[in-house]
């Protein structure tokens, strides 16, 4: 099982990004409340945030491919106190799309998890947050 402390990147990413939206926690947002980190200034693709589920968080990037609208990739986190355990990946634009769901927590993502909290960070996903615009919800 995997625990907070493992993420520990991802988890501060996701904190940060819930504070610039305005959100107090998962627990306090409606189902389906959404937002877009709009980030059409750079060359960096826009980060999708929404309650999926009691207790679930999404976030994404989506892509356009062959028409479709792809997630590259949505990883869905369980909020376990302040911290974030992720429950499912879903990875739609390789070759063979990819899927992994274990609600304890997967496992062998630490690296993934890793990489793209220093990502969105480096590439001002967090700071973009604070002006996103709320899709879904309320």
């Amino acid at each position: 099982m995997q625990t907070q402390a493992e993420n520990e990147t991802m988890n501060t990413v996701l904190a940060e990004i819930l504070v610039n939206l305005g959100v107090e926690s998962v627990e306090s947002m409606e189902l389906g409340e959404a937002y877009k980190i709009d980030m059409s200034d750079t060359t960096f693709m826009d980060l999708h945030v929404e309650k999926v589920r009691p207790n679930r968080l999404s976030i994404a990037h989506y892509v356009k491919q062959n028409g479709d609208l792809c997630r590259d990739p949505e990883i869905v986190f369980k909020q376990v106190g302040e911290g974030f355990v992720p429950v499912e990946l879903q990875q739609d634009t390789v070759f063979k799309p990819h899927y992994k769901h274990d609600q304890d927590g997967l496992s062998g993502i630490d690296d993934l998890l890793e990489r793209w909290g220093e990502n969105l960070r480096e590439q001002g996903h967090v700071e973009a947050a604070k002006t996103a615009e709320q899709l879904g919800g309320c």
